[in-house]
């Protein structure tokens, strides 16, 4: 199954499908024809099933917030490519900065729920550079990236959004920050660094807190 034909199986899917200028229709073919190579060898991730999921948890008109980053992955095991969602219920130290933050506004956060806890609350998670090939490292796994390659979706996608909606876009991290900057102008549009130490950074804190507080409202997740 291609990811546009993914798309297709859930009335979400299919909403984002129809908001997407032509641009990102295309660019998910040219991805696809590239990381099927990879996904068949086993070294790439998401796992093609998964690579969209995001877009089947919230629709356009429910997504309040929009987050592109890159997660730091701990080994292949963790490597979901789905920021902060983490493989075999693990902690990343960014999944517990993300788990960290959003328990302040919500209850009962835990290593399972706190990402359903962001798409129930209308924030929109998604990958600025999805992972492939692991490389041996003494103190963790780093893998190759793909940000040059997903950039060819994202850029049209998160530039129709700002266009088009006053939905605030945050980028994190030195993907993230990279690609809106190039990507996106306007009051609300933020960059700021992705603590991937386990700490919340000062700025990362008062950026995101500050936007839901100002965009999310009283969700339970």
């Amino acid at each position: 199954m291609s990811m546009y034909e993914n798309l297709l199986t859930s009335e979400r899917g299919m909403s984002w499908l129809q908001m997407m200028p032509p641009e990102c229709i295309s660019a998910l073919q040219y991805i696809q024809d590239r990381l099927t190579p990879l996904w068949a060898r086993g070294v790439c991730y998401p796992a093609p099933d998964r690579v969209m999921l995001p877009f089947h948890m919230l629709s356009p008109d429910e997504t309040k917030m929009v987050i592109i980053c890159k997660e730091s992955y701990r080994s292949e095991s963790m490597a979901t490519g789905i920021p902060v969602e983490t493989g075999n219920n693990l902690e990343t130290p960014s999944a517990r900065v993300f788990m960290r933050l959003i328990s302040e506004f919500w209850k009962d956060v835990n290593i399972s729920n706190f990402m359903k806890c962001y798409y129930a609350s209308g924030i929109l998670v998604i990958n600025a550079s999805f992972t492939s090939e692991s490389i041996p490292d003494k103190r963790y796994s780093l893998t190759y990236s793909h940000c040059s390659l997903w950039s060819r979706f994202c850029y049209p996608l998160i530039s129709h959004i700002n266009r088009n909606t006053t939905k605030p876009i945050v980028g994190l991290g030195t993907e993230g920050r990279a690609l809106v900057r190039n990507a996106v102008r306007g009051d609300t549009v933020h960059h700021c660094p992705f603590p991937i130490d386990g700490t919340t950074s000062r700025e990362f804190t008062e950026i995101i807190k500050r936007l839901i507080h100002m965009y999310i409202f009283d969700v339970q997740c």
